[in-house]
């Protein structure tokens, strides 16, 4: 598990959701960052801080499995995420998952392991789950 994932929960009776944030998304997946079952609503990730070379990537997304292997695990969900900006995706009636996952890397392939790092800075997650 990262050293950076922070995890927000809510007293259920008030609210039913978690905020889980990262701020080094990369190859190396953050796996049942939840640690339970529920549905996904909303992810923001931010591509790059401040100027210099710009790198695209894709987030990868796995929501029925805590095995996840970079390159060989096939994504449920993924996003495109251009270089230096934010990108933003509601789900309003939420996805369900068992175990939510989520790794970044270059290509849109399955095969794709290279997480090349950009001079614009740290891709950043938070979504917002239940």
């Amino acid at each position: 598990m990262s050293a950076n994932l922070k995890t927000a929960s809510f007293d259920a009776s008030v609210l039913q959701y978690k905020i889980v944030s990262d701020i080094l998304l990369n190859a190396t997946p953050l796996i049942d960052v939840t640690q339970e079952a529920g549905s996904l609503y909303y992810l923001t990730v931010v591509n790059g801080t401040s100027g210099g070379t710009a790198q695209n990537y894709f987030a990868k997304f796995a929501f029925s499995t805590s095995e996840v292997v970079v390159g060989t695990t096939t994504p449920d969900f993924m996003v495109y995420l251009a270089a230096n900006t934010t990108t933003k995706v509601a789900m309003p009636s939420g996805i369900s998952f068992t175990s939510l996952s989520v790794w970044a890397v270059d290509s849109a392939a399955d095969a794709a392991t290279t997480f090349t790092v950009g001079a614009s800075g740290a891709v950043k997650i938070t979504m917002v789950a239940s």
